[in-house]
């Protein structure tokens, strides 16, 4: 769905997308870093550094095993809460 939704854009500048957790797979990471597209996403629980060509991935994994809340601030995912609290605020209205 995310693939779908980014390849349909056009003219506009994307630079970072800040997706859940769900979205933690070789193929969106690969899939934005070929857009030059920085991808935002939370790892999962319990995540693996792979020894396959996931540059992206594997820095995302280290950075947040490392320290979190640095690697929150170096992407700035507080913009994700951001956006989560107006889609739900708009939902209630």
């Amino acid at each position: 769905e995310l693939i779908n939704v980014l390849t349909k854009q056009k003219g506009n500048n994307i630079v970072r997308v800040f997706p859940d957790g769900a979205y933690d797979s070789k193929s969106i990471f690969q899939f934005l870093t070929n857009k030059e597209i920085l991808p935002c996403i939370r790892i999962r629980k319990n995540p693996r550094v792979k020894e396959t060509n996931q540059f992206v991935r594997n820095l995302s994994v280290i950075t947040q095993r490392n320290d979190f809340s640095r690697w929150k601030d170096s992407v700035s995912y507080v913009k994700r809460w951001n956006v989560e609290t107006a889609i739900s605020t708009m939902k209630i209205v």
